[in-house]
């Protein structure tokens, strides 16, 4: 049995290629429901994998690919992708919730903020309009209580 973290790739085992690598991923409860019951009934295998083979050894990202991913795909009536843009699709939606971009960091593994911001920044600007206003609701409330000067000033150009 495989024990720790682990990736699979050029059919071998590495290790996490970095720090950031090695992290737990939050996973809805839903989604752990899922891989519970599905962990039942897979195949059984001396590796503990969730996703064996046939034989119960690590399936190729080929053929996992091919002979469930996009037949997933298609039965779900979605757009043919790549793998790795489900990465980027749970950046996104975590985005498009206005999780923490320190929250979407961690979860992403990137080193810094500035490699998620780089990556990510350009679907935030919606919400830059509501950060005025809601800045605006706390500094002016109706009765002007959290106005810093209560008395009118002149302004000059």
């Amino acid at each position: 049995m495989v024990s720790g973290i682990f990736t699979y790739n050029h059919f071998r085992f590495y290790g996490p290629k970095t720090k950031t690598s090695k992290r737990g991923v939050d996973v809805p409860p839903q989604m752990m429901k899922q891989l519970k019951e599905w962990k039942i009934a897979c195949p059984s295998n001396d590796l503990g994998l969730i996703f064996p083979n046939e034989s119960g050894k690590p399936m190729s990202s080929l053929n996992m690919y091919n002979r469930k991913f996009l037949p997933a795909l298609k039965k779900a009536n979605l757009n043919k992708i790549r793998f790795h843009d489900l990465r980027h699709i749970f950046a996104s939606l975590l985005i498009d919730q206005r999780e923490n971009i320190k929250y979407i960091q961690n979860q992403m593994g990137h080193a810094s903020i500035k490699i998620t911001m780089d990556t990510y920044g350009h679907l935030i600007k919606d919400v830059n309009k509501e950060a005025a206003s809601r800045l605006g609701e706390a500094i002016f409330e109706q009765d002007g209580s959290k106005m810093v000067a209560k008395t009118k000033k002149e302004v000059t150009a």
